[in-house]
C-alpha cells in the first residue's frame, strides 16, 4: 500500500460557447494524507489560461475567482511543475479526483499548449496520474448512484468554514479527502444525515426500477419468459429489463422483422 495518498480538484474555464474539449485549467487544489488518512499537507494555486484569459461572468460566479487573480497567476505548465515536485516528494503514484472530467480537461489544456508550441510535460505528468475515485467511493459507501461532492461531504458531516465555498479547487479537494476518509475509516451508517441520504437513494432507485419495469413490459411477457425472469438476480433482472426495453424501442423504429433481428443482437452485445 502506498505510504501517501493525494486528493485533487481542479477548476476549468467555463461559460457560454466554451466546448469541453477546449477547457483550460484556472485553479488546482491538492490534499496529501498518509495511508491512514491523517492529514499531511495541501497545495493550492490559481492558473492563467493561454487561450481564453478573460473569465466569463458564469465562471466568476461559480468559482468566486477574480480576473485579477487569474491575470497574476502562472501558466498551467509552471504551476504543474510545482505539483510534480510535491508528488515526487511524497512518492505519489495516483492523484485521486471525483469524476471523469478533470483528466479529459487537462488533456484539452495539453492540446492547447501543443498548438501554441509551449511546454506541457508537467501537465501530462499530472494528467497521467489522475484516477477517478468516484466509483470506488460510491461502492464503499453502499450508494446506488453518484452524489456531488457538496451533498456527499455535507451528509458525512464535513462543511467548509463560513468564508469558504464549494467550487474552489482547494475546498473541493478537502471535501474529497474527508469523503474518502469517511468511506475508508468511519462507520458511515451511524451518521444520521448520511443514512437519510442513503435511504432516499434507495427509495428513488426502487421508483426508477418500477418505471423501467412498466416501460419494459409494454408488450406483455409470456409465461415462459416470466418464469425465466424470476430465476434472475436483481442486477441481472435490471439488465434484462433494460435490454427488453431497447428491443421494444427498436421494434417501434424498425418494424421489419429481418432488421429487428440485427437490432436485438446489437442490443444484447452492448449489454
Amino acid at each position: 500500500m502506498p505510504k501517501y495518498r493525494c486528493y485533487c480538484d481542479m477548476e476549468f474555464t467555463c461559460g457560454y460557447n466554451i466546448p469541453s474539449d477546449e477547457s483550460e485549467t484556472i485553479s488546482i487544489g491538492l490534499v496529501i494524507c498518509d495511508a491512514k488518512h491523517n492529514f499531511v499537507t495541501e497545495f493550492y494555486s490559481t492558473v492563467r489560461p493561454i487561450r481564453r484569459r478573460k473569465l466569463q461572468k458564469k465562471c466568476i460566479r461559480l468559482t468566486n475567482l477574480t480576473q485579477k487573480e487569474i491575470d497574476e497567476s502562472l501558466d498551467c505548465e509552471l504551476v504543474m511543475k510545482k505539483v510534480v515536485k510535491l508528488l515526487h516528494k511524497y512518492s505519489i503514484q495516483e492523484v485521486f479526483v471525483y469524476g471523469n472530467f478533470d483528466k479529459a480537461a487537462l488533456f484539452s489544456d495539453i492540446n492547447i499548449h501543443k498548438k501554441r508550441k509551449k511546454d506541457y510535460r508537467s501537465i501530462k505528468f499530472v494528467a497521467d496520474k489522475i484516477v477517478d475515485i468516484q466509483p470506488t467511493i460510491i461502492r464503499l459507501l453502499g450508494l446506488t448512484h453518484p452524489v456531488n461532492i457538496e451533498m456527499l461531504s455535507n451528509a458525512l458531516g464535513w462543511f467548509p468554514k463560513d468564508n469558504e465555498k464549494y467550487h474552489n479547487a482547494l475546498i473541493d479537494a478537502r471535501a474529497l479527502y474527508h469523503i474518502s476518509k469517511a468511506a475508508y475509516t468511519a462507520k458511515v451508517n451511524d451518521i444520521p444525515s448520511f443514512s437519510q441520504l442513503k435511504n432516499e437513494q434507495k427509495r428513488i432507485a426502487k421508483l426508477e426500477e418500477k418505471i423501467l419495469e412498466r416501460e419494459a413490459f409494454q408488450i406483455p411477457a409470456s409465461a415462459d419468459e416470466i418464469a425465466f425472469i424470476n430465476t434472475l438476480s436483481d442486477p441481472l433482472r435490471h439488465n434484462y429489463y433494460r435490454t427488453r426495453l431497447k428491443i421494444i424501442n427498436a421494434f417501434s423504429k424498425y418494424p421489419n422483422e429481418f432488421v429487428l433481428c440485427h437490432v436485438i443482437l446489437l442490443s444484447c452485445a452492448q449489454d
